[in-house]
Parts: C-alpha cells; sequence; structure tokens
C-alpha cells in the first residue's frame, strides 16, 4: 500500500459507512505472552544480578482488555572497562474473535476492520531512541526522548494453541504479517480509533459460516534494543467490526 492509500484509508471507512450494514465478532480468547532479550557491550561482561521481571509479571491479566508493550532496564557499566547491559521485555496480545457469518451477506462483499479504540498505558510512556547495544548497528540515533511509541497487527495460523487466562505471560507465538500491511502499525497515545484492515485475514478465517480470527498486538518500536531505559506498555480496547452493502 502507498502513502496516499494509508492516508486516504480513514477516509475510506468513513465512505463505506455510508449506506452499509455493521455486524461485530466478539473478542472470544486472549491474552499477552513474554519475550525476554539481554544485550551486552562486550564479552567481558559476567552474569547478570539484576532481577528479571517481565511485564506480565507485573500487570495482572484483565478479562475485557488486551495487554502489549515493552520495557527495558539498561545498566552502564563503570569505568575503565564497562560493561553496559540492557535488559529487553516485550508482551505480545494475542487474540481470537468467533462468530457465525451474517446469514445472507455474501463473504466477498464484506470488510473487516480491527478497531483499536483505546489504549490506557500501565505506566508513564518514555522512550529514548539511542544506540543499540548489539554490534554491528549502523545508521544515527538522536538520543531523542519521546512520549510515544508504535505498535503493529500482525495474525497467526490455526494452531493448537489456545489464549486464555492460564497461558498469560506464556512463550511469545509467531505470527505473520497482515495482508494489507499498510494499515497495521500505529502509535500511541491514540489521536483516535484505529481500523486496521483484516478483511483477507477474517475471509481465510471462515469454514462454513463458523469464523476464526487470529490476530495479535505486538510492540514495533525501533527504540527497543536502545541503550536506555524505556517503558511503554498497558491494556488496549478492540473490537472486530463487520460493514457490508446494503441489501
Amino acid at each position: 500500500m502507498s502513502s496516499l492509500t494509508r492516508r486516504l484509508f480513514p477516509l475510506f471507512v468513513g465512505l463505506v459507512l455510508v449506506g452499509c450494514r455493521e455486524f461485530e465478532l466478539p473478542l472470544s480468547l486472549h491474552t499477552s505472552t513474554a519475550r525476554f532479550n539481554e544485550y551486552q557491550s562486550g564479552p567481558l561482561c559476567g552474569p547478570n544480578n539484576h532481577p528479571l521481571v517481565d511485564i506480565t509479571s507485573t500487570v495482572p491479566y484483565a478479562k475485557d482488555t488486551v495487554l502489549a508493550g515493552f520495557r527495558s532496564d539498561f545498566f552502564p557499566g563503570a569505568q575503565p572497562f564497562p560493561c553496559n547491559r540492557l535488559t529487553a521485555y516485550r508482551s505480545q496480545g494475542v487474540m481470537v474473535f468467533t462468530g457465525r457469518v451474517p446469514e445472507g451477506v455474501p463473504l466477498n462483499v464484506m470488510t473487516a476492520l480491527l478497531e483499536i479504540s483505546a489504549f490506557s498505558p500501565t505506566v508513564p510512556i518514555r522512550v529514548t531512541e539511542a544506540r543499540p547495544l548489539s554490534t554491528g548497528t549502523t545508521g544515527t540515533y538522536s538520543g531523542a526522548t519521546r512520549e510515544s511509541c508504535r505498535f503493529r497487527v500482525t495474525t497467526y495460523p490455526r494452531t493448537t494453541y489456545i489464549p486464555g487466562p492460564s497461558n498469560y505471560g506464556g512463550d511469545w507465538i509467531t505470527t505473520a504479517e497482515l495482508t494489507d500491511a499498510g494499515t497495521d502499525r500505529f502509535w500511541v497515545p491514540l489521536r483516535g480509533p484505529q481500523s486496521i484492515n483484516v478483511t483477507e485475514e477474517f475471509r481465510r478465517g471462515v469454514i462454513g459460516s463458523d469464523v476464526v480470527l487470529r490476530l495479535a498486538i505486538e510492540p514495533d518500536d525501533r527504540a527497543i534494543p536502545s541503550g536506555a531505559t524505556n517503558n511503554c506498555y498497558g491494556q488496549f480496547t478492540v473490537r472486530l467490526r463487520l460493514l457490508a452493502p446494503d441489501a
């Protein structure tokens, strides 16, 4: 999708709503996973003596909202041979929407939108774009601190994995880009509801008249491996909207 198309997509959504019917599929299952990464500045670093506390250990499971985001703790080393160490924690909000295709509505005329209507940060957002500790990094980094960060929506295939409170804080799952990769990324704080086009994923999730749509919200910020202490995580409010032309 071109940059022009991305800018026009919200307008397209507004036009679609004129003279159309709207349905909604419920969020039936969700959870949040955990991923931990450790970076260090050189081979002389010893064991990591800092406590490892991931996001899902500090934020309780919520029934109606989905947790996602990242935090990182930077520990600068002491001279003359500093061992700079960074621990990064990411949480991925995994979702399943289930239901039935509205009766009498052809599948090929339906548009499916994941609407992200709210984001409630657990802690104040603070992200610094410092140079990553990982070796082989190129490019420039401003060192500026911002109160915003970026996320993306992805999909994952049919699997035996079932989200829910019992596996809250489990291992990060493998996901794939959306078919429409032009509307999948967004920033928080939200300036308004975000509409992510998941039409093709919705259609692939239909078997007969039953729908099972698997999606995830993931942090997608270039500052995650930065040599800085960063925080951007919280609870998302989501719903799946189905739009179809009037009969």
